[in-house]
């Protein structure tokens, strides 16, 4: 049979593997965010060349950027983005 301090340190241990496993969610959370922003920003670099050289309109690629921000993925200089 189980003691009392037994199941206690089962709950113990129970917390601890939520907690960790928390963590690591919201870890990974965070370096999917970190691709999604690299792989937005490096789309809309793409565009850009691709625009200069007549393969894209300007059209496209401000769908694109507002598309970005539409799904939360602003990195902070798209502000300050120009042609």
């Amino acid at each position: 049979m189980s003691t009392p301090d037994n199941i206690e340190s089962l709950c113990k241990a129970l917390e601890d593997e939520k907690t960790a496993r928390g963590l690591m969610d919201v870890e990974k959370d965070a370096i999917l965010g970190k691709l999604k922003k690299e792989k937005g920003m490096k789309a809309i670099a793409e565009a850009k060349r691709d625009s200069l050289r007549g393969r894209l309109s300007l059209e496209w690629i401000d769908g694109y950027r507002q598309t970005m921000i539409d799904i939360g993925v602003p990195p902070p200089h798209w502000d300050n983005f120009s042609y």
